[in-house]
């Protein structure tokens, strides 16, 4: 993994069908067994229309994806954000969770929450910069481990939502 950050020519779009094996698999690499998605879960997502899901993409090559969703009146929640290995470190999961900081606010979301494992000190750190504050221990939350659920309050972070898309005339 790659410690702090390089500027990529990185871009994010919109999944759309075509995406789901890259997720997939990525999702496979990162994570252990017990905690994978299975195929099933990034179909539902692609096609759910209350998800959003956000692709990173760096010169052509796939570098990860953030899945948000609903889960209360103004409140959303990070399913899972998945980063490449080799693309740790270097801004992916930040340009991530800024798009979806900004598409949040846009859409009248007042705090995002997310859950962690409680020993993954890396993306508790990670979120902790970005604001996230600990709210509660979920124990078993994950098959073998505890987590914690971390929530973000959108106001508090004073997120601006995106500019208006310019249109030639």
């Amino acid at each position: 993994m790659t410690t702090g950050f390089v500027a990529l020519n990185l871009s994010i779009r919109k999944a759309n069908y075509s995406d789901l094996d890259a997720m997939y698999h990525l999702d496979q690499r990162l994570f252990p067994p017990e905690v994978r998605f299975d195929m099933y879960t990034f179909y539902f997502h692609l096609f759910d229309p209350d998800s959003t899901v956000f692709i990173a993409e760096t010169m052509n090559a796939f570098a990860g994806f953030v899945i948000f969703r609903p889960v209360a009146a103004r409140v959303g929640a990070i399913v899972t954000i998945d980063v490449e290995r080799e693309r740790q470190g270097m801004g992916v999961g930040t340009m991530l969770m800024d798009t979806v900081d900004r598409f949040a606010v846009y859409h009248g979301f007042e705090a995002i929450v997310l859950q962690v494992a409680v020993d993954n000190r890396y993306a508790r750190g990670f979120y902790e910069k970005r604001g996230f504050a600990r709210k509660r221990l979920l124990k078993n939350y994950y098959k073998t481990d505890d987590a914690w659920e971390m929530r973000l309050c959108l106001s508090e972070k004073r997120v601006t939502p995106p500019e208006p898309l310019a249109v030639r005339v």
